[in-house]
């Protein structure tokens, strides 16, 4: 059995109101049997870097300073840091399947 995470990069706007070119829907399939390596990995790397909360994608982008973003008050080298350790933990599991599709919108339909 595989424990899914799925994340979406917000909901498609109307046709009039679109400002972004794409949507995207990334994903992280882990075999039951190493999920509780991947749950500690990530917390140690979460408590050591005082990150508390939900790591979104966009905290990672050097002009986010939203409120909720545990990152808002970090340098964009410390962001990347992050971003290479989650990386890392990802890639040196065996087994985790990752995977990403994304939509143009100018040829959405919707």
């Amino acid at each position: 059995m595989h424990i899914l995470f799925l994340d979406e990069s917000g909901t498609p706007p109307p046709r009039d109101k679109r400002r972004d070119r794409y949507f995207v829907i990334g994903g992280l399939a882990i075999p039951d049997g190493v999920w509780h390596k991947v749950r500690d990995l990530v917390h140690r790397m979460k408590v050591r870097r005082k990150l508390i909360g939900e790591l979104k994608w966009r905290y990672f982008a050097q002009s986010n300073t939203d409120e909720l973003s545990p990152m808002r008050d970090m340098s964009q080298q410390e962001r990347n840091e992050i971003r290479t350790e989650l990386y890392e933990i990802i890639c040196g599991i065996r087994f985790l399947t990752a995977f990403a599709q994304w939509v143009a919108l100018d040829r959405y339909r919707a």
